[in-house]
């Protein structure tokens, strides 16, 4: 099966010494890659995830621009890696609604190609 895109909601959350406790949320991006079968000459291999993105990016940093949009890549990145289990979960919904969502258009094409003949 071929890699798709997903995209899942995480929140930082802590303290910092000057402006107190936050909490911000993000929505990551990563691509999905389901397992490969298992056979007999071949064990199979675990879904994969990759980062592509995260956003919203921090604003107007200035000088420190660079720095801050780093700390939150390697936090996203560091998070997805944390919570695979639940993006894999997120992917796999995602890709069944789309195959539903796609089974439903067939069998709706199917009635209306019916109907449309029998006149």
């Amino acid at each position: 099966m071929a890699t798709s895109t997903h995209k899942i909601t995480a929140i930082d959350s802590g303290s910092h010494p000057a402006f107190g406790d936050y909490d911000v949320e993000y929505t990551i991006t990563f691509t999905y890659w389901p397992a490969e079968r298992a056979s007999f000459t071949c064990p199979g291999a675990e879904p994969g995830i990759e980062f592509v993105k995260v956003e919203p990016m921090p604003r107007d940093q200035g000088a420190f621009q660079d720095l801050a949009d780093a700390r939150v890549r390697d936090w996203a990145e560091a998070w997805l890696e944390d919570h695979y289990d639940e993006a894999v979960a997120s992917a796999q919904d995602d890709r069944q609604a789309d195959a539903d969502d796609h089974a439903d258009y067939l069998r709706r094409q199917r009635r209306d190609d019916s109907i449309a003949g029998s006149w």
